[in-house]
């Protein structure tokens, strides 16, 4: 009897609508869920590339901003001597003066805001008066006014300074952006220093006063604009 009913449950149809509307809904379900994770990776992806992009601009621009504004400056450093006869034949100092400063190397553009950081870096590594290879470095912080700055991250350069072969060479590794989404550049900019001298020979017009002016002239030309944070070493091809 019991395997009469076993066997009539089981060539029953009753309930079978049921089954596979169940069946149509978890597949249902399931599609759902899988196009709602590709939805939201897509955003999530279009999102990551927008800020990569937004990194890769606003990095781009500041290495951009500083390389055009070292280059397009002159830091000047003079050293003023005056000295007068004296009665027995000899010659004393009577004034000896030393003074910094940053100009534009082409007149028709404007100086830089830069310049004066750049004098004062200049200044302070050749003040410590280091040895050949030793290194003096500043970092700095690139920011867009708070009005114009939305969702753009600030930069930051780190500066370099040493001796090279002609003058002081200055490499700036700039980052911004996070770790997911960064953006990272190395500029390096080959420096040159110039000396001149000139003397004013005392006469009876200045009160027998010689007066010797010595300049040193730093500037700089861009050598390395490089994506990635590695600076290159080798001089091949240059």
């Amino acid at each position: 009897m019991i395997r009469n009913k076993i066997k009539k449950k089981l060539r029953s149809k009753q309930g079978t609508s049921i089954f596979f509307g169940l069946l149509l809904f978890l597949i249902a379900s399931i599609l759902s869920t899988v196009m709602l994770s590709a939805s939201v990776t897509a955003v999530k992806s279009v999102e990551s590339d927008r800020k990569t992009e937004q990194s890769y601009l606003t990095c781009s621009s500041a290495a951009k901003m500083l390389r055009d504004a070292i280059q397009n400056t002159c830091v000047v450093y003079k050293r003023t001597i005056v000295t007068q006869k004296i009665g027995n034949g000899g010659t004393q100092t009577i004034e000896d003066t030393s003074t910094w400063s940053s100009e534009s190397k082409d007149e028709t553009i404007a100086k830089s805001k830069f310049a004066e950081f750049l004098k004062d870096y200049v200044e302070a590594y050749e003040e410590r008066n280091l040895a050949a290879g030793d290194e003096l470095e500043r970092t700095y912080t690139i920011s867009v006014p708070a009005d114009d700055a939305a969702d753009i991250d600030t930069v930051t350069a780190k500066c370099t300074i040493k001796k090279g072969n002609d003058g002081n060479d200055i490499v700036i590794k700039l980052k911004t952006g996070d770790t997911v989404n960064d953006c990272q550049i190395v500029v390096k900019l080959v420096g040159k220093k110039k000396t001149e001298k000139t003397t004013t020979p005392g006469s009876w017009d200045n009160g027998g006063k010689t007066t010797t002016i010595n300049q040193n002239i730093y500037t700089w030309d861009v050598r390395d604009f490089i994506y990635g944070d590695q600076e290159r070493t080798s001089e091949a091809g240059i």
